[in-house]
């Protein structure tokens, strides 16, 4: 940006000494709108990577909760030794599910990596490239982090549709088998992560409103078996509350106030028994 604004000092100068000071007022008053339009398509363009990066992060935090929930689906199979025939179908056809989400996993991490080598450039080029090309690549990021989005959505499709499967079984079990949470409490955190990073996505992006039904339903289901789940986001966070807390500052808060910002793990009861303590993220101005 300097060399654009020296470059056009310089060619003020060298014009025809008769029209010296108008040239010379009107360029720089053009270089002035200049510098000004180009600072803001910078910021535009940082903010960009900064959400494409974010994207990374979540989609990689993503894969690992996949893993995650695998192993916990497998452990409760095996917990139905019984239903020997039906969870080994079962079985089969969750790791053919789950072969399908790695891939789309690891399709949309190579989606990531083009995006970030495009970025790269158009960093570097924004002083150089014509104010109507750098807008046009503003815009293929943006189109390039919904496109991310979007795999990060038929991700979370299929997550759900193997837990509403997880969900059923649930209800089918005796009353010896009701009392192991571990199935439902491995549900219902993935569930939250689930609800969260849909709450940051596109809404423009097809899809987002239908999934967000669905996890609400499965709560909802879940709540009609006697499982308590409250919704602790932006609620005001007590010293000894029965729940994992970790403090961030906020000085926008009012002084002394405090907020739960994001909820880790959800608090879980099962007939009015704590069964899961709510791990939190609260916000503190001191």
């Amino acid at each position: 940006m300097t060399c654009l604004v020296l470059f056009l000092i310089t060619l003020a100068l060298a014009l025809p000494t008769a029209a010296q000071d108008n040239d010379t007022t009107d360029v720089l008053q053009l270089c002035g709108r200049l510098q000004t339009e180009v600072v803001g398509l910078a910021k535009q363009n940082a903010r960009a990577r900064r959400e494409i990066q974010m994207l990374r992060t979540a989609n990689a935090a993503q894969a690992n909760k996949v893993d995650s929930l695998r192993v916990a689906l497998l452990n409760t199979a095996e917990q139905l030794a019984a239903e020997k025939e039906t969870t080994a179908t079962l079985k089969d056809a969750m790791q053919l599910s789950f072969a399908a989400i790695e891939q789309r996993a690891e399709q949309a991490e190579r989606n990531n990596k083009r995006t970030l080598w495009i970025a790269i450039p158009l960093l570097l080029s924004i002083i150089a490239v014509p104010n109507l090309m750098l807008r046009k690549k503003m815009e293929f990021a943006i189109t390039a982090r919904k496109e991310m989005e979007s795999e990060m959505l038929k991700t979370n499709q299929e997550l759900l549709r193997l837990m509403e499967q997880q969900l059923s079984k649930v209800k089918e079990h005796s009353a010896p088998a009701e009392e192991d949470h571990s199935l439902v409490l491995a549900l219902v955190n993935e569930l939250a992560r689930i609800q969260q990073n849909l709450n940051h996505m596109d809404t423009s992006v097809r899809g987002v409103s239908q999934l967000k039904n669905r996890a609400k339903a499965m709560f909802t289901t879940l709540n009609s078996r006697q499982y308590e789940i409250p919704d602790l986001s932006g609620k005001q966070y007590h010293e000894g509350d029965n729940m994992i807390a970790t403090m961030e500052l906020n000085e926008d808060l009012p002084e002394g106030a405090n907020r739960i910002k994001r909820v880790v793990k959800p608090q879980v009861s099962y007939k009015g028994k704590l069964i899961q303590a709510a791990e939190v993220v609260v916000e503190i101005n001191e």
